[in-house]
Formats: C-alpha cells, structure tokens, sequence
C-alpha cells in the first residue's frame, strides 16, 4: 500500500475562515491542528477522510477533528469554512465534538442551509475585517455555529436557547442591523417584554442591544468604504445609519478616525 504523504496545516489565527471555489481538482492529503467545520455551497465532489470515502453536495454540513487527515476531490465545489482552535470551544462542546465518530457530516434541508448560511459568512467576514478582530461576536457566532451543528445528531441536545444567541441571528440574517429596527421588533422575535429582552442581552453579552447594532453597522461601513467609487453619505445609509451626522460621530467614537480618514488608510495599504 502507497505510503499517504500528509501533510501539516497550521492556523495562525485561534478563529480562520475561508471561502473556497475549487474546479475540477485533487487536494493534497493534509492534516490540521484545529476543528474545521466546512458548508458546501455547491457542487459536488467527493472526500477521503481517514481510511472512508463520502460524498460532498450542495447542502452538507461536516466537521473535521485536530489530527484527521482528508483529501478532496472537487467537482467545481464550492465551500465556506470556520477553523476554530481546541482552546476556544468550551470544554463541554469540546467533549462532544470530540465523541463523533468521523466524519460527522449531515444533510442539510433548506431552512438549515439558509440558516447555517449566515453564520459561516458572519464568521468569514469578521476575521477577515481590516483591523483588530472582534473576539467577543465572533466566539459568541462561533459557539451558535458549534451548538447549531451538534443539534443536527438527534441524539445530542445541546441549549442554544439563550436570548443573546437569538437576537444577533436575527440581526444577522440578511443583514437585517443595516435596517430599521425597534426594540420593540426584537423583543417580538424573542417573546419578551422590550425590558427583559435588553436587560438579559446585557447580562449574557456585557453590551447593550443598541451598541452592538451599532457596532455591527460600523464594521459593515468599513467594508463598504473599501469601494471608492461609493460615497460617504451612501456609505451612511447602506449600513443603517439614519443620518450622516450620526454616522460619523458613531464612525469617530469607535474607529478614531473619520470615514474619508479611514478609507485613505485602507486603500493606502492595498495598494
């Protein structure tokens, strides 16, 4: 038998995320020090994982554990991925995580792609951010995105319940914190009274509602200013903000600098 040439992936993030589209190829056998949780968006394909072979379409959701070594046959596959280091996983996800038998991979129907969907592209876009990562959303994301995924084995059930897991999905999907929302509409999404509601948002994330929407929609403008054919006031607005005044003193409080000011950094430094 060919001895397997594997070889070793190493994250240099505690938290990585990709977003891939492969044609007609063969990967190399490899192995990571991390969990790999990986969405396929489309295609098809297929994977060897260990000494078992499984196909990949559309739909599936799968995790690959620090040490197993896979490969991948892509037939114009494309997929989203999280890389979460051991370290950061709480130890009783890790336990779980851990009791799979390889690989551990579902079939996805449609609300629990469009579901997952969000998650992993939240987590692709915040590390993938210019700047200082938001540890606290993106652990916060990572953990819904773990619990989400071991629910999918009906013979785990893991609480995921917690009002601050349901509301930055909610504001999540389709990007809803660029739209105009009351607390009043989030608190109809969790069942609550709008004083309940901010009060255990609070206590579960140590942030108000209000600030991490606006947080959100910065680092959405951030993103958008990237373009520099977008202007400053459509910038504004695309991210949620009501005014443009009000825009650049949210922008200034927590960027330090101007939108033009950043936008001349980060251009600057693509060039």
């Amino acid at each position: 038998m060919k001895k397997l040439d594997k070889k070793l992936f190493i994250s240099e993030k505690d938290i990585d995320a990709e977003y891939n589209v492969f044609g007609n190829v063969t990967g190399a056998f490899h192995y990571h020090k991390y969990f790999e949780f990986e969405l396929v968006i489309d295609g098809t394909g297929y994977q060897h994982l260990n000494d078992k072979y499984f196909e990949m379409k559309k739909g599936d959701i799968y995790v690959v554990k620090p040490l197993d070594y896979h490969i991948i046959h892509s037939n114009n596959l494309t997929i989203r991925n999280v890389k979460i280091d051991e370290k950061k996983i709480p130890v009783h996800l890790l336990k779980m995580l851990y009791t799979f038998r390889n690989p551990k991979q579902f079939e996805l129907n449609e609300d629990q792609f469009n579901y997952f969907c969000p998650l992993f592209k939240r987590v692709f876009d915040l590390v993938n951010q210019p700047g200082k990562l938001n540890m606290g959303e993106t652990t916060i994301i990572c953990e819904n995105l773990i619990v989400s995924f071991l629910n999918l084995d009906n013979d785990l059930k893991v609480d995921m319940d917690t009002i601050s897991n349901k509301i930055i999905y909610f504001l999540l999907l389709n990007d809803n914190f660029t739209k105009k929302i009351t607390l009043q509409d989030i608190a109809d999404q969790v069942g609550y009274s709008k004083f309940y509601t901010s009060a255990m948002f609070h206590k579960e994330t140590n942030t108000s509602i209000q600030d991490y929407i606006i947080n959100l929609r910065i680092e959405y403008a951030k993103k958008l200013l990237m373009n520099n054919k977008m202007t400053i006031d459509e910038v504004s607005q695309l991210s949620g903000f009501t005014t443009s005044s009000n825009f650049y003193k949210k922008f200034f409080d927590i960027v330090k600098k101007t939108p033009s000011q950043y936008r001349k950094s980060v251009l600057s430094v693509n060039n």
